[in-house]
């Protein structure tokens, strides 16, 4: 049976010029489940750091555009653009002049 949970059963935290909100985990739905998922809400010009904490992860940019930053590696995002990582060092999603909203979805660590 499906689980399902509505947006106000969500942890949201702020950062400095986004919001990050979990939206998929073990803790969310009270059972294992094999991926975490998470929603940054990234406003003008901001930059928001993305810790991947599995071993792998997509990046799905749900609406606006600006620039993933890996290592020396910068990628432009724009709407329903798809980046899949390997846990980097240290990853950064950089807003554009519109602000960008991205969903991080990852498979726990082994």
């Amino acid at each position: 049976m499906p689980i399902v949970r509505s947006a106000n059963e969500l942890s949201t935290t702020r950062g400095d010029g986004y919001t990050e909100t979990a939206c998929a985990s073990s803790e969310i739905f009270g059972a294992p489940v094999p991926m975490q998922a998470r929603r940054f809400v990234v406003q003008p010009g901001a930059t928001v750091p993305v810790d991947v904490v599995g071993d792998e992860a997509m990046v799905y940019v749900v609406t606006g555009t600006g620039v993933l930053e890996t290592g020396p590696e910068r990628h432009d995002l724009e709407p329903e653009s798809v980046v899949w990582l390997e846990p980097p060092a240290s990853t950064f999603v950089h807003a554009g002049d519109g602000g960008v909203e991205v969903l991080v979805a990852e498979a726990p660590g082994r």
